[in-house]
């Protein structure tokens, strides 16, 4: 079995390291008018912000082996939100003053394609990711990171016996899901498609020529 419970645990992990950076954050916009008055807040603001952007940089780092841990066991709905935390983190250096190395347009590209390829596990992040899009770009508007939150919150519901598995090992409950919770249903683009191979242009114009001679023959 290709159990997701140990990554739910460190995406939980990240998130309260995120909370915790982005109320550093907010002090140091409170604390921004005292400290030019006094040499000891300016010290200790200093301390946080250096504090601050080093955790933000650990765990900016530590998601990239997550992530591709995700890709690896097939759980597109986890690469999707530890992405979308990822781009939380950027934004945490972003706000302190400081770039960070993740190719923010990459990310975004990769959320979509997940989103789009797989809209009932990771596309439940859609909104979420439309979010964090404005925002990288300057529009704050406020990202749910748990809006995949009812994947969880229909455990409860599962019926015992119902436990269902799917072609990569991941468990989800049947009785609440009618396919995996954490890849879902592939919905390929028509786009990476070779037409010609679906067509089958000669079997349909044999077809076609077929259809016209018996067209004829009942005019007759």
């Amino acid at each position: 079995m290709n159990s997701p419970y140990r990554l739910r645990f460190d995406e939980l992990f990240y998130r309260s390291g995120l909370i915790v950076l982005e109320e550093s954050l907010r002090m140091l916009v409170a604390l921004k008018d005292i400290r030019q008055t006094s040499q000891h807040m300016l010290l200790m603001t200093e301390g946080m912000r250096s504090m601050t952007i080093s955790e933000a940089q650990v765990h900016l780092a530590a998601l990239r082996n997550t992530i591709a841990e995700c890709q690896s066991k097939d759980m597109k709905r986890l690469e999707a939100e530890f992405h979308l935390i990822q781009l939380c983190f950027h934004i945490v250096l972003k706000d302190a003053g400081v770039m960070s190395e993740l190719e923010v347009d990459a990310s975004l590209r990769k959320i979509w394609d997940l989103c789009h390829t797989y809209p009932g596990s990771a596309g439940l992040l859609t909104n979420t990711y439309a979010a964090m899009k404005d925002h990288t770009r300057g529009v704050r508007r406020h990202a749910d990171l748990y809006s995949s939150r009812n994947v969880w919150w229909s455990w409860p519901r599962h019926t015992t016996g119902d436990l269902q598995q799917c072609k990569y090992g991941h468990p989800y409950s049947g009785t609440t899901w009618d396919s995996c919770s954490e890849c879902g249903r592939e919905i390929r683009k028509l786009a990476t498609l070779d037409p010609n191979k679906l067509l089958k242009e000669k079997d349909f114009v044999a077809a076609l020529k077929t259809q016209t001679l018996i067209g004829k023959s009942w005019r007759v």
